[in-house]
């Protein structure tokens, strides 16, 4: 630790060399560095003849937006795909196991699920000029703008059985929940294997 006289409470800055007020300075943020949230700073008196060192004020996110669980991810093991959302058995760390009896279910990601793209007679839908349908053939739709330009597209990588992926919770989902669908589902893939559509090539 650097050397500095014995500073003691109230005394005044021009009573001390201010090289040793420095040294002081540095060695008391040195020591804080690890156990305070915010920055230390200097602050004198309107007179400049004291100096004090506080804590400055960090500006607070209300912990009204802030999703509890947001930054929380799991493991878990797909059991079986549906249109919006996803059967998993997550991971148990007590166990040591996929928990069979903690199945559930969890929405897609936005771009991924079926209902807010799909196009039928009585709901015509259209996303930037394109018309999406979803065919009986999971994880594949066929896109058009209504004239000669159409294609099939398909979801890759492939969801398949048994794949580990990882599920957060969030916000907003969008999907109701299949046990109670007053509710919105609050936990989603976390879309870690980077699952997006592409144009099949049928050529």
């Amino acid at each position: 630790m650097t050397d500095y006289p014995d500073i003691k409470r109230n005394t005044r800055w021009g009573e001390v060399p201010a090289r040793q007020w420095m040294n002081l300075i540095r060695d008391v943020e040195s020591m804080a560095h690890e156990t305070v949230t915010a920055p230390l700073v200097r602050q004198a008196t309107p007179s400049g003849r004291r100096l004090s060192i506080v804590q400055a004020k960090v500006a607070r996110t209300p912990p009204s937006i802030v999703p509890a669980a947001a930054a929380s991810i799991r493991s878990a093991k797909l059991r079986i795909v549906y249109d919006d959302t996803l059967l998993v058995d997550p991971w148990n760390p007590e166990t040591e196991t996929w928990d069979i009896t903690q199945a559930l279910q969890v929405a897609k990601p936005w771009d991924l699920q079926k209902t807010p793209w799909h196009s039928t007679a009585a709901n015509p839908i259209t996303w930037g000029g394109i018309i999406y349908t979803y065919s009986a053939i999971p994880q594949r739709r066929h896109a058009t703008d209504g004239g000669q330009n159409a294609h099939t597209e398909i979801i890759i990588p492939r969801y398949l059985s048994n794949q580990i992926i990882k599920i957060r919770a969030v916000d907003w989902t969008g999907v109701p929940d299949p046990n109670d669908p007053t509710k919105l589902l609050t936990v989603e893939d976390a879309n870690a294997a980077g699952r997006a559509w592409a144009r099949l090539n049928t050529e």
